[in-house]
């Protein structure tokens, strides 16, 4: 009667990192018996699901931490743009009784100003918005990246665009020339 608990056995490869001969090795098992063991009840593939599960979840949780922190940022963004905002109305009622505008209240302008800056990059980065400058700059790319395929089409193969290697090996050859001749 086979006393080994091969229930544990099969639960330690599909959890683990231990290969099948290792196990053999640890547990006294001949390679062939686990080898057969794992094949019929194909612990390969049930080692495959585990890990794509454990991977999934891990990848959820991390997520719905992900999600949290910029729900919490996002509060807090709006919170300091309300008092922003605020702070605007007061200058606005103290420009309005002055009719003038003060060394301090320029200060206050331009912190507020500053303010609501990072308060928009952060809002930017929470919502996955790009800037102006990174909008062009995409559609630079893609505009390129579909030149290139057009070309490949018309040309029929890939197109590999070697010349800054070029010009780093000239550079080198370069670096070379000025060595040997130093010495």
């Amino acid at each position: 009667m086979d006393e080994r608990d091969w229930g544990a056995i099969k639960n330690e490869y599909i959890t683990g990192k231990e290969s099948l001969t290792k196990l053999s090795e640890k547990y006294k098992i001949p390679l062939r018996t686990i080898k057969d063991r794992s094949r019929k009840e194909k612990w390969v593939e049930e080692r495959k699901n585990f890990r794509t599960n454990t991977a999934q979840k891990a990848s959820q949780k991390t997520m719905k931490k992900e999600a949290k922190r910029l729900a919490r940022l996002r509060d807090v963004a709006e919170d300091v743009a309300d008092l922003i905002g605020e702070d605007v109305k007061k200058l606005k009622e103290l420009h309005r009784k002055r009719k003038s505008i003060t060394p301090e209240d320029v200060k206050m302008i331009k912190d507020l100003t500053a303010a609501l800056k990072n308060i928009a990059d952060i809002m930017r980065d929470v919502y996955a918005i790009p800037t102006i400058r990174e909008k062009l700059l995409l559609d630079k790319y893609k505009d390129y990246k579909k030149m290139l395929e057009e070309i490949e089409k018309e040309e029929g193969g890939v197109i590999l665009l070697a010349e800054p290697m070029e010009r780093e090996e000239e550079a080198d050859a370069g670096d070379m020339e000025a060595t040997a001749e130093t010495d």
